[in-house]
């Protein structure tokens, strides 16, 4: 962002990005609104990482064969259903309120009344809607230690420390 605020500020502006700072102390974040690479709704889940899951203008991107092609969050296909049925079950909120809230356009806080824990799995093999195996790219590069662990007799396999919990839930 810094090269096209650097280049052109009037077309990041009208991209909807707003700045402080300059050089390496520039603060970029992008205003939301239909144009913006989250969408029109983002549901925080606050955690250490700062992950959350978010809309995309970006539609056609679902049907494309690579999925990766987030900065770290979660690019939802169904996002505005999702948010506006948490905001029915944890805002207290109805449809058609929630519905009006979004296509407002303005930036909108709705409160949940508590935590929902969110898992992501991470799979390089799935069976696909018409039954047969899909393999996907290793982005993550864990399938090597997975298949050498699968060559180990089960008496030699060491296992691995749980994790804390990467999504502290959903608000």
């Amino acid at each position: 962002m810094g090269a096209l605020i650097a280049k052109s500020p009037s077309t990041a502006r009208a991209r909807g990005y707003r700045w402080t700072g300059s050089g390496k102390t520039l603060s970029v974040v992008q205003q939301p609104g239909p144009n913006s690479a989250l969408g029109v709704i983002k549901v925080d889940m606050p955690n250490a990482e700062a992950i959350f899951v978010h809309d995309t203008p970006s539609r056609h991107l679902f049907g494309g064969p690579n999925k990766a092609l987030s900065h770290g969050c979660l690019r939802t296909d169904r996002a505005m259903e999702l948010g506006i049925l948490l905001g029915i079950l944890q805002g207290g909120g109805t449809a058609e309120e929630l519905a009006d809230l979004i296509k407002a356009g303005k930036t909108e806080r709705v409160p949940f009344k508590e935590n929902i824990p969110v898992f992501i799995s991470y799979f390089t093999m799935a069976t696909a809607v018409d039954g047969t195996m899909k393999v996907y790219d290793d982005l993550y590069g864990r399938d090597a230690a997975v298949a050498a662990s699968l060559s180990k007799p089960r008496s030699q396999l060491v296992p691995a420390p749980i994790p804390a919990p990467v999504l502290a839930g959903v608000r």
